[in-house]
């Protein structure tokens, strides 16, 4: 059960990447929220979220994947909440700033500590079946 869970929160890992790194909306001519992927992106990041803390696995990686979903999960609802409140408050920095300098390299570093991880615990599993 553990492992089938494991390889379905590295499927939406995967699916993050896919959604937040390549450029598929030329490719699909999505229209609205999914043309620049906020949406998907925000989705994917909950359901990492929820996923890695059922799952067992190591506390460095689950730590990682946690921070890979929260911040795209609050990259898309800063996002939403910055195009709601500048409605009302034109100049509102906060969640311009959350949006670019909190959730972006909070994205970048705990996807690159993910792969890091995860690259490190498969080649010591190959390693001890070896």
């Amino acid at each position: 059960m553990s492992m089938k869970l494991c390889r379905v929160v590295f499927g939406v890992l995967i699916g993050l990447f896919l959604v937040a790194v390549t450029p598929l909306a030329g490719l699909l001519q999505l229209h609205g929220d999914f043309r620049n992927f906020t949406l998907p992106l925000g989705v994917l990041g909950l359901a990492l979220v929820i996923l890695t803390l059922k799952t067992r696995m190591s506390l460095r990686l689950k730590v990682f994947l946690l921070a890979n979903g929260i911040s795209a999960t609050g990259w898309a609802a800063s996002l939403y909440l910055h195009n709601f409140l500048t409605q009302f408050f034109p100049t509102e920095p906060v969640t311009y700033i959350l949006f670019f300098y909190v959730f972006t390299p909070a994205f970048i570093v705990s996807s690159a500590g993910v792969l890091v991880i995860a690259i490190r615990q498969m080649l010591s599993a190959n390693k001890t079946h070896a």
